[in-house]
């Protein structure tokens, strides 16, 4: 998948809003709804993608700096943005991803929010900003830099990142 791409297998994650097949947990490919998630500080890029495992797999893993290229509408749940947007702050950290997607799919779904591009909400690891975007910002971002995470340049900050976290390096 490219930099820009939109994953449109789910739901996996957080905020996916891919559609379920039934009432138990599965994935499946959904070709009208993708999910591209990102944040500002790479720290939480490293805890967001690998806190889950506990290690920072850096071989066939890359990083990208993207900047958009038109203005996107998203959601804000930080502050008091999660209770304006008709639930609570604690969604943005809830270990639950079916409760979580479910809110996605509602807030991707409601008649009044159609222009939405996604949402921007505090990360559950590191309280720094996220951002999940849906397929509907496909075409409004572009690639500054693309680098592969064992590449040297970017390796050693992962090491210190992933360090500062308690996560190990894969390489």
């Amino acid at each position: 998948m490219s930099a820009t791409g939109f994953r449109h297998n789910g739901p996996r994650a957080r905020f996916d809003h891919h559609r379920r097949l039934g009432p138990f947990p599965s994935t499946r490919d959904d070709p009208e709804r993708g999910i591209l998630y990102a944040a500002f500080e790479l720290s939480c890029s490293v805890a967001e993608c690998f806190g889950d495992s506990g290690v920072v797999t850096a071989s066939g893993n890359r990083l990208a700096v993207l900047r958009p290229r038109q203005s996107l509408r998203l959601l804000a749940l930080r502050r008091d943005g999660a209770f304006k947007a008709g639930t609570i702050a604690a969604v943005c950290a809830d270990g639950d991803r079916k409760v979580t997607q479910d809110w996605a799919r509602h807030w991707y779904e409601h008649p009044d929010l159609g222009d939405l591009h996604g949402l921007i909400y505090p990360s559950a690891t590191t309280s720094q900003d996220c951002i999940a975007l849906w397929e509907r910002a496909k075409g409004r971002l572009e690639v500054v830099y693309d680098w592969s995470l064992d590449e040297s340049d970017v390796l050693g900050e992962l090491v210190v990142i992933a360090d500062a976290l308690d996560l190990v390096v894969e390489i």
